[in-house]
């Protein structure tokens, strides 16, 4: 458990204007705690962290309202609060010579804030997935399957629509493969599929394949690589992003397909 002091408050305006009885110093919590279990022999790991961060800003304040003067009275609001926990597996099954994997990373967050002498409090939640197993043979060709799920939601105090929600949905499977003397050739086909979803149901779907192809002695001072990016030409890319305070759309443009020959040579 950690508290920090924010000496930045000691020259803010807001305090100095308001005289030696209003000024106040907020703190910073934060809360942690973790567990790590590896065990080499079986091939496992497991770990787990939480942590609880709070923070307050001089933020919030309150309108009093004379004949002649009006006063502004500051207080401090617990303006974020993030709850957040991580889970990481992994085992290594060695008669299969397979590595199985799964993750995820939860968060909570809330943002309180003032208006018109009301506390108001934004709200977010995070979701995120994975899974996938690799294989790691000596021969032949080694797979790697992904899959990855995040969800974002977001409520905004101003408005009465709930919960506001997107949906990234990526699988990516790898093809990895080596062959000739020394394994100087290598092969990699790589496909991610990305799927959006937001809170209006609208689906946005993003193929992308990618392939490389290299050959390169392991004595040899010289290496000829061939490698082919979005192949399947994709020209735009699509995506909403929830935060404390914002909705944010990007859309920005995809390098068009592109073929690269390379050759290199170590001096």
């Amino acid at each position: 458990m950690f508290e920090i002091q924010d000496f930045s408050h000691f020259a803010d305006y807001r305090s100095l204007r308001t005289g030696a009885d209003s000024l106040f110093f907020p703190k910073n919590h934060l809360l942690f705690f973790g567990y790590i279990l590896l065990n080499f022999k079986r091939g496992f790991n497991f770990q787990t962290f939480l942590n609880y961060y709070d923070r307050e800003q001089p933020y919030g304040f309150s309108n009093v309202f004379q004949p002649i003067f009006s006063e502004f009275r500051y207080f401090p609001v617990p303006a974020n609060r993030i709850l957040s926990h991580t889970l990481k597996m992994s085992k290594y099954l060695q008669k299969a010579s397979l590595s199985v994997f799964f993750e995820s990373r939860l968060s909570r967050g809330m943002q309180d804030m003032i208006q018109n002498d009301v506390l108001l409090r934004n709200q977010t939640f995070t979701g995120d997935y994975n899974l996938g197993f690799f294989s790691l043979w000596d021969k032949g060709l080694n797979l790697e399957l992904k899959g990855q799920f995040t969800q974002n939601k977001f409520r905004n105090a101003l408005t009465t629509n709930g919960w506001s929600s997107t949906l990234v949905i990526r699988t990516q499977a790898k093809l990895i493969g080596q062959c000739g003397k020394e394994k100087a050739w290598r092969a990699e086909l790589v496909y991610e599929f990305l799927q959006f979803r937001d809170n209006d149901r609208r689906i946005q779907n993003y193929p992308f394949f990618n392939l490389s192809l290299s050959y390169q002695p392991k004595e040899k001072k010289w290496g000829v690589f061939l490698e082919g990016y979005n192949l399947f030409n994709e020209e735009v890319f699509r995506q909403e992003n929830l935060s404390d305070n914002a909705t944010q759309s990007i859309e920005q443009g995809i390098l068009p397909r592109i073929v690269l020959l390379k050759c290199r040579y170590q001096f």
